[in-house]
């Protein structure tokens, strides 16, 4: 976190396959978005062992996967995500380029 609030991601991470939403890992307070705050966000994906969101077909097509940030107090159908950073099953991304101001 920056002196303005800011929370930088970066670095790379292999998503394994936790049900029913698999963590890449958790924020501590602070570090998250605000509460009740879902961001959504495309970040590169590298195919393997599943394939990714191609934007384009082709060989040379850059490959996304989603990553969820989530805020404090923050549930998906009964499932507590708060401080949650979570990807797609079995995918390797990079987090380099997720930014957001942290809760305050």
């Amino acid at each position: 976190k920056d002196h303005e609030g800011i929370v930088h991601l970066q670095g790379f991470a292999e998503v394994g396959s936790g049900a029913p939403l698999p963590k890449i890992f958790t924020l501590p307070p602070g570090y998250r978005p605000a509460s009740a705050t879902v961001l959504y966000q495309l970040v590169l994906c590298f195919p393997e062992p599943k394939p990714c969101i191609k934007d384009e077909p082709g060989e040379d097509a850059q490959i996304y996967s989603p990553v969820i940030v989530a805020g404090g107090n923050v549930n998906l159908e009964g499932i507590p995500l708060s401080g949650g950073v979570i990807s797609a099953p079995e995918r390797s991304v990079s987090l380099d380029g997720i930014s957001f101001r942290a809760e305050s």
